[in-house]
């Protein structure tokens, strides 16, 4: 369970205008995204000035160290709290309490659904200098990324990088770019309170190894090494995912024991079912739909799916609930199949 059944998380915009070498991030300027690439702790920022003469400012980087549910809890609120002072309005991330800690929503989501990832506080990075604050995460197949034990963000080729910003002038242009080779992930606009947030693709055939991520706006240069590693191989080849996928805007409502039917794609591989940490009883799984048997022992609450294949383990966040009614905010739409004799789709339900 993520907690974030009930209520409506921040959804971070797809950064467009990947591809190519950076606009704003110009060669005379390359030089000042001085982060040490893929080293922990290291971060740079500088001003730019009308001459486009760049200026280091001191910057400090932070991430939740904690081991245990409550003190993860707890660094991570004050993460937000320290990340939402550098500006006003709205913040468009939110911390959700989990019964391991705690998750960021706001930085990543999903790119099949656009549904919002919640991302384990422990993963999530934050540069800050006096004025300005930035969040980093990723996420590869629609996964949450991991900080490694050197403290360093681990993307794949082929998955996202989300960043969230505040305290940047308002209405300004931005990009978001990597280095060693200069690539524009995407670009974006501050909002009239200097904020913004967006996720952009990390190219699939993008060199694996250390390098630089880069923000870049008309008057600040923000740089983190991090490291990227090869998306999944298949014979040595680079090949899309291919795991089990459910759409999922809310809760699907059930009880425990229960025999529910879910419609989706690529499920003919599912091999085993999770329902939080209890495992359900997989009836049946075809190309487009699985049915299973809920855990009769779980409680009142809402759980994560954990659907398990030859791709690996994928976990939709907060896909059911058991018991109680889901309020109105949190309905959207689930898709219910219903399976013929033969395991195909006969009838399929919006909820």
């Amino acid at each position: 369970d993520d907690g974030s059944s009930g209520t409506s998380q921040p959804v971070p915009a797809t950064l467009d205008g990947g591809g190519g070498a950076p606009n704003l991030l110009t060669a005379d300027l390359q030089p000042s995204a001085t982060a040490a690439a893929g080293t922990p702790g290291a971060a740079t920022v500088a001003t730019v000035g009308g001459s486009q003469v760049a200026t280091p400012v001191s910057a400090t980087v932070s991430r939740v160290t904690a081991t245990t549910a409550g003190d993860i809890l707890s660094q991570a609120t004050s993460m937000k709290s320290a990340f939402d002072a550098k500006g006003s309005g709205t913040s468009p991330i939110t911390v959700v309490s989990t019964p391991t800690g705690a998750n960021i929503f706001g930085l990543v989501k999903n790119t099949v659904t656009d549904q919002p990832i919640g991302v384990p506080a422990q993963d999530v990075l934050m540069v800050q200098t006096n004025t300005q604050a930035i969040l980093l995460a990723a996420a590869t197949n629609n996964q949450p990324a991991k900080v490694n034990p050197n403290g360093v963000l681990v993307v794949n080729n082929g998955g996202v990088l989300g960043a969230a910003a505040r305290g940047f002038a308002s209405n300004t242009p931005g990009e978001l770019v990597l280095l060693s080779t200069p690539t524009r992930l995407g670009t974006f606009t501050t909002d009239a309170d200097g904020t913004f947030s967006g996720q952009a693709l990390v190219p699939p055939g993008f060199p694996v190894g250390d390098h630089t991520a880069v923000l870049v706006t008309d008057d600040l240069i923000t740089s983190m090494g991090l490291t990227v590693e090869p998306a999944a191989l298949i014979g040595g080849v680079n090949v899309p995912f291919t795991g089990p996928i459910i759409p999922v805007s809310s809760p699907l409502q059930a009880t425990a024991g229960q025999t529910v039917t879910l419609a989706g794609s690529n499920l003919a591989g599912v091999t085993g079912v999770l329902v939080g940490t209890e495992r359900a009883t997989l009836v049946r799984a075809t190309a487009s739909a699985i049915e299973f048997t809920l855990p009769t022992t779980l409680a009142a609450g809402s759980y994560d799916l954990v659907l398990e294949s030859s791709a690996g383990r994928v976990t939709i966040q907060s896909a059911i609930r058991i018991g109680g009614a889901l309020s109105s905010e949190s309905r959207g739409v689930w898709t219910r199949a219903s399976l013929n004799p033969d395991g195909l789709v006969s009838s399929v339900r919006f909820y």
